[in-house]
């Protein structure tokens, strides 16, 4: 037909092209031969919906990687954006699943059932629905790594959302900014900051490798949420001893003050005795008080845990280092005597802790 003269560039029922039905279908000979014959890859039809007037698009959507390959070499711009949507796309195709608006008016419901925000890049599509190979061919033919949706969401932001680890690791790779900050969403709130970094929601999820990957891309170990949470300190919250590791490896403070307590303080009062242990290799202060003048020791002897106060006091504690409560100084042992827990009062013993309790 070509070769007879049919022409390329005409517009077939429902506003497609050629290239752009060859596309949907995923007859890369026949997209080769099309654009061979002068079929442009920004050529657009004109489909009701402004999505599927661009055959990168269509090969984006359906996640045809070897479509949108031959595009690519033949010229299709990688990162623009996709315009608003209009209407809803006529099933011109039969067999293939319409794509359909979404509830709401910034999310595009696609032929998978997945949501892809409306403004958004090739990258970022693919990437919201996981799919590494095209994620690859997008970076490689120049995708920008960092280009934000309209809501404000990149893809790297995009990628740890959805738990797609292997995209995560990619965009790192091709230069994703692992500091960016998650975007507040709705209409009154967007533009502005949350302060969650990659790296806080990868210690949130308990993603110890994706930690590792963050900081070895170079984010930032102590760059707090606007509420001055740090990751370390998150991480010793939650009891996650791999990430509090890779924190501290990557550069964390392990004496920061969060919320008037250190990271230390935190790992006590959740009794997660590996993680008390792991701060005090790093260099954690055993000594260092919270708002309230109490020590990490007394923490844990007023909870009993024989375990933590063992780990203190091999990290260094000082046994008798009390808090004046009303003119009287409180000290491990008192505590631990007082609540009754006989092994921690055995435990402070055995390390010298003083018999007088302050009064």
């Amino acid at each position: 037909l070509v070769a007879g003269g049919a022409d390329v560039h005409t517009t077939l029922k429902g506003g497609f092209t050629p290239l752009i039905v060859a596309t949907a279908l995923g007859h890369v000979a026949v997209m080769e031969v099309l654009l061979g014959a002068g079929a442009g890859a920004h050529q657009a039809g004109c489909s009701p919906l402004l999505s599927l007037r661009l055959p990168l698009y269509i090969a984006v959507l359906w996640g045809n990687t070897a479509a949108a390959q031959v595009l690519l070499r033949a010229g299709a711009d990688v990162n623009m954006a996709m315009g608003e949507v209009g209407a809803m796309f006529p099933d011109v195709f039969g067999h293939i699943p319409p794509l359909a608006l979404g509830a709401h008016s910034d999310t595009l419901v696609s032929n998978d059932g997945t949501t892809t925000p409306l403004l958004s890049t090739p990258l970022l599509i693919s990437v919201a629905k996981g799919r590494v190979a095209m994620v690859v061919a997008l970076l490689a033919a120049g995708a920008d790594a960092n280009v934000p949706s309209s809501d404000g969401q990149t893809p790297l932001y995009m990628a740890l959302r959805g738990g797609h680890d292997a995209v995560v690791m990619v965009l790192l790779g091709a230069g994703a900014d692992p500091d960016d900050e998650k975007p507040r969403l709705g209409e009154k709130l967007r533009g502005t900051r949350t302060g969650m970094t990659p790296l806080l929601w990868a210690v949130h999820g308990g993603q110890a490798t994706i930690v590792t990957a963050l900081l070895g891309a170079g984010a930032d170990a102590n760059k707090t949420e606007n509420n001055g949470m740090t990751p370390l300190a998150l991480a010793a919250h939650l009891g996650d001893g791999a990430s509090v590791t890779a924190l501290t490896n990557g550069g964390a403070e392990v004496n920061l003050t969060v919320r008037d307590h250190t990271p230390l303080c935190m790992a006590v009062q959740g009794g997660h005795v590996a993680v008390v242990r792991a701060l005090l290799g790093a260099g954690a202060d055993p000594n260092k008080t919270a708002l309230t003048g109490a020590t990490p020791l007394i923490g844990a002897a007023c909870k009993g845990d024989e375990a933590v106060v063992t780990a203190l006091i091999r990290g260094g504690a000082k046994v008798d280092l009390g808090v004046y409560r009303d003119d009287n100084l409180v000290t491990p042992l008192f505590m631990a005597a007082l609540k009754g827990h006989d092994a921690a009062v055995k435990a402070l013993l055995q390390a010298g802790g003083a018999g007088g309790v302050g009064f």
